[in-house]
C-alpha cells in the first residue's frame, strides 16, 4: 500500500465536488490515502451567504459519510473581507491540517476556465510575462504537493461529470463586485455573445505567447540526474512540442538510435497521464514515473 496521503480541498461547489468523486473513485485502484478538507470561511453580514457555507459544510460532510471518508471542518473566527484574504486562509488553513496528517499532497480542483480567468486579471493588473504562467497541474509548496488534475479540463466537462452529484452553488458567485465574477459572469459571456468561440481563441492566444516567452528556456532548465530522473511538474509546464523534444533528445541522450515520432508520441502519451504513480517499458526503457519525479532507466535484460 503507498503511503501517499491526499487532502482534497473541498467547498461543496460543482468543481470540488467532482474532484472529490473523481478520487475517490481512483483511490482504492492506485493505493493512496485520502482526506477531505471544508474550508469554512468565516461569519459574514449576509445571512444567505451564512446558509450556503453551513449547507455547503453539510454537503460535504454526508458526501464524506457515504464515502467513509475522514472529513475535516476548517473553520475561520474572523470575517474575511476580500477574494485574497479568502485565498490566504484557505492555503493557510490546508498547509497546517496536511503537515499536522502527514499528507504528501494536496489537491484542488481549478480547472482551465480558472486557469484563463487567472491570467486575465493578471493582465489587467499591468503583470510582466512570468505572472502569466500562473497556476500548474504539480507543483510545490514547501514539501507539500499542490496538485490540480482538472487544469487542462474545461468548466463544461466537469459540469458533464457532475450530473448525479449534489453540491451548493455559492451565492457570491452571482455578484460582479469581484473581478473575477465581472469577467466569468459578464465580460466573458458578452464577448462571445458578439465573437462566439472568442473565448477560447483568447486562451490559446495566452498559452502561446505564455510559450513563446518561456518555453524554450523551460526546456533546457530542466535537468537530468544521472540516474535518469527529473522533474515531472516542469516536464508538465512544457507546451506540446516542447515535451516531445525532451523525449527525443532524453533518448538521443541515452543513446536510443531506433526510436521513431510514434514512439516519441506513445511515451508523451503516457507521460501525460494524470496518474500519481504507475510505470511502463518503451524501446527497452523503463519508465517510472510519481507525482514528483520522472525516471527512465535501460531495462534489466
Amino acid at each position: 500500500m503507498s503511503s501517499r496521503r491526499i487532502i482534497v480541498a473541498c467547498s461543496g461547489g460543482m468543481d470540488s465536488v467532482v474532484l472529490l468523486a473523481v478520487l475517490a473513485k481512483l483511490q482504492s485502484r492506485l493505493g493512496f490515502g485520502l482526506e477531505v478538507a471544508s474550508v469554512h470561511h468565516g461569519p459574514s453580514t449576509s445571512s444567505e451567504v451564512c446558509t450556503a457555507r453551513e449547507a455547503a459544510l453539510n454537503c460535504v460532510r454526508a458526501d464524506c459519510q457515504r464515502r467513509k471518508l475522514i472529513f475535516h471542518e476548517l473553520r475561520g473566527e474572523l470575517r474575511l473581507n476580500s477574494e485574497e484574504s479568502y485565498r490566504t486562509f484557505r492555503y493557510e488553513q490546508l498547509v497546517k491540517l496536511a503537515v499536522a496528517r502527514n499528507a504528501t499532497t494536496i489537491a484542488l480542483a481549478h480547472h482551465a476556465d480558472d486557469l484563463f480567468e487567472t491570467r486575465l486579471i493578471r493582465l489587467i493588473r499591468g503583470t510582466g510575462p512570468q505572472g502569466l504562467t500562473a497556476m500548474r497541474e504539480l507543483a510545490m509548496l514547501g514539501k507539500l504537493e499542490l496538485y490540480r488534475p482538472f487544469l487542462t479540463e474545461a468548466r463544461g466537462s466537469l459540469r458533464d461529470y457532475a450530473r448525479g452529484l449534489e453540491w451548493i452553488e455559492d451565492p457570491t458567485n452571482s455578484e460582479f463586485g469581484p473581478l473575477r465574477n465581472w469577467l466569468r459572469g459578464k465580460w466573458l459571456k458578452e464577448l462571445e455573445a458578439v465573437r462566439p468561440g472568442a473565448s477560447a481563441a483568447f486562451a490559446r492566444s495566452l498559452s502561446q505567447i505564455i510559450q513563446a516567452t518561456h518555453g524554450k528556456s523551460s526546456a533546457t532548465r530542466i535537468q537530468i540526474s544521472f540516474d535518469g530522473k527529473f522533474s515531472r511538474a516542469e516536464f508538465q509546464a512544457l507546451e506540446s512540442e516542447l515535451k516531445a523534444e525532451k523525449i527525443a533528445a532524453l533518448l538521443r541522450r541515452l543513446k536510443i538510435k531506433s526510436f521513431t515520432t510514434r514512439h516519441v508520441k506513445e511515451i508523451q502519451k503516457r507521460l501525460e497521464t494524470r496518474r500519481l504513480s504507475f510505470e511502463f517499458e518503451i524501446l527497452r526503457l523503463k519508465w517510472k514515473v510519481n507525482a514528483r519525479h520522472i525516471q527512465v532507466q535501460p531495462r534489466v535484460p
